[in-house]
Formats: structure tokens, sequence, C-alpha cells
């Protein structure tokens, strides 16, 4: 009889993944389950169990200038034009 074990590793998520990068596309996956509505700060950081929210905040800021969200009160985004899926414009 011959047997045949294996074993699966699941790899530790590394540090660039709880990184900026890795948060920018929490927020921008959590932000399109309702792309066109605007987000307040909080309730982003609420729901992605952000504890640092000041750093947060100056997060989406830099965000914002890059193109990626758009402000639309104090504290408050939505995501820009540029990062809604084709679906979520119209496209095919």
């Amino acid at each position: 009889m011959t047997e045949l074990a294996v074993a699966i590793r699941i790899q530790p998520t590394s540090s660039a993944e709880h990184g900026r990068s890795g948060q920018r596309n929490q927020v921008l996956q959590h932000m399109r389950t309702s792309p066109h509505r605007p987000w307040h700060a909080r309730e982003l950081a609420t729901a992605l169990a952000l504890t640092h929210y000041d750093s947060f905040c100056v997060q989406l800021s830099h965000w914002t200038r890059e193109g990626l969200l758009e402000k639309t009160a104090n504290a408050t985004y939505k995501l820009a034009p540029e990062c809604l899926l084709r679906t979520e414009t119209g496209g095919a």
C-alpha cells in the first residue's frame, strides 16, 4: 500500500499586504460595494477594523491627491470616476 501525505502551508500575510497598498486595495474594494455613494472616513475605518483613525484620514487625503478618491465633504469620500469598474460606469 502506498500512502501520500499532503501538507498545505499558508504563508503568513506579509507586512507589505498590511501596508499602505494593501490597505488602499481594501478600502477601494469596500467602497465598490456601493460605488456611487459617499463614505465617511470613520465608517470605512470601522468596516475595515482600522484602529489608527487619524493616520487613516491622512491616507485618505493622500489617495484623494493621487486621484483615487474625491472628497465630497469633511472626512467624506467617494470613488473617483477612474476607479470605478467598467460595469459601475455603464460599460460592458
